[in-house]
């Protein structure tokens, strides 16, 4: 604990001031807040912030880092504290160096004078250009807390959306991967040895025999070209993904896609619904914020569809007939916005059509999640069985009993 000096004003005006102990600054704050206090500065004896434990810069900043120092900014600018002395709390409470010096370079700007919009645009590897917007329209309303606040949901719901999606992608790839490794082993392992034990003439194996094992031969002469070619064709797909033309011809191929499709739909329209709802809410102007949207979306067809709606909004046209057409959005899109615009309630009802389309995601997690346990029950079998039934057949064929 280190020795903090501090100055605040009580119920009836009068200054006051203290030393006390602290763990931080923060735990201070809040102590003398509880007692009716206006914090007016916190410093410790000697000056300097007590600092929280160091980790040298070896641990990477996460998303979760940048919306729990959001959040930490945003109560503490509205119980009282300057912008500077939170910023310089959030700084010496920071778990991470990296975001520590993150919140110190921003005390220095604000000290020079820089708004904190400003200053925040100079680390765009942590904060995104929404959460500068968001930021500088709370400076210009009075609102900096709420805006803060904002910018905190709209990370925890970027990072949550995310991480659903990287959760309903995981069960299709478990599937192919389990599937793919049981068919290699058995490829590489089992069928050379079942050969082993029906030495004799080929022509007396049963068809399915015959078969597996020529399947077995193709493999292993050809194995290492297959590999190639699939070391080719994945480089071939990052690096078509990577150009505009080929992320579209790809991103269109994946709407058109039955099951990865409607994934797609919900993931684009939940990103863009939510960004333009807190938008708006915020204050930002429709014709700011689908540029900040369009950036939001990952999905290009989406983006792009953002873009003609931003070019017929610019002139004069209603939003939802912009967004009509667009094959990457839900169809439920322009007849919500439609109704939003007639209301003037258009950021509640993006809201309520962003919340529509997370619940979809989740239900279909759950659905995948439901019928991941017996598709990969009856891939591995179906191959197992197979090779199974092609020995037996054999050994029968030796035998005598099957031809």
């Amino acid at each position: 604990m280190a020795r903090f000096r501090w100055k605040a004003r009580d119920r009836a005006g009068a200054d006051v001031e203290g030393l006390e102990r602290a763990t931080s600054e923060f735990e201070l704050g809040a102590n003398l807040r509880s007692r009716g206090l206006l914090v007016l500065s916190i410093e410790t004896e000697q000056g300097s912030a007590a600092r929280g434990p160091r980790d040298f810069g070896l641990l990477p900043v996460r998303s979760i880092d940048v919306e729990r120092s959001l959040r930490q900014l945003s109560l503490l600018v509205r119980s009282g504290l300057s912008l500077l002395q939170a910023l310089r709390i959030v700084a010496d409470t920071a778990t991470r160096d990296a975001l520590r010096n993150v919140y110190e370079d921003l005390a220095l700007r604000i000290e020079r004078g820089e708004p904190l919009s400003e200053a925040l645009r100079s680390k765009p590897r942590y904060l995104p250009p929404l959460v500068c917007e968001l930021v500088s329209a709370g400076e210009a309303t009075g609102t900096l807390d709420l805006a803060l606040r904002r910018s905190a949901e709209f990370l925890e719901r970027r990072r949550v959306l995310r991480s659903s999606v990287l959760q309903a992608l995981y069960y299709p790839t478990l599937v192919l991967t389990l599937t793919t490794g049981v068919a290699a082993f058995l490829v590489i392992e089992v069928i050379p040895t079942l050969e082993t034990l029906l030495r004799g003439s080929r022509e007396g194996l049963p068809a399915v025999t015959r078969a597996l094992l020529d399947v077995s031969h193709f493999v292993h002469t050809w194995a290492l070209q297959l590999g190639m070619g699939l070391v080719f064709a994945l480089a071939l797909f990052v690096v078509a993904y990577r150009t505009p033309a080929g992320r579209r011809g790809i991103d269109r191929a994946l709407l058109a896609t039955p099951a990865l499709g409607g994934l797609s739909r919900i993931v684009s329209t939940s990103y863009f619904t939510r960004t333009l709802g807190i938008c708006l809410s915020s204050g930002l102007h429709l014709l700011k914020a689908l540029p900040l949207s369009q950036a939001v979306v990952s999905n290009s067809i989406a983006a792009d569809g953002v873009g003609t709606a931003l070019v017929r909004v610019t002139r004069g046209e209603p939003l939802a007939e912009s967004l009509e057409g667009c094959p990457a959005f839900s169809r439920l899109v322009p007849s919500m916005v439609a109704v939003g615009e007639a209301s003037g309630e258009l950021d509640r009802v993006l809201h309520e059509l962003a919340e529509h389309h997370e619940a979809e995601l989740a239900a279909w997690i759950r659905r995948a999640s439901q019928l991941i346990e017996p598709v990969i029950t009856l891939a591995i079998g179906a191959i197992v069985g197979f090779v199974y039934i092609a020995f037996f057949l054999a050994m029968f064929a030796a035998a005598g009993g099957v031809r």
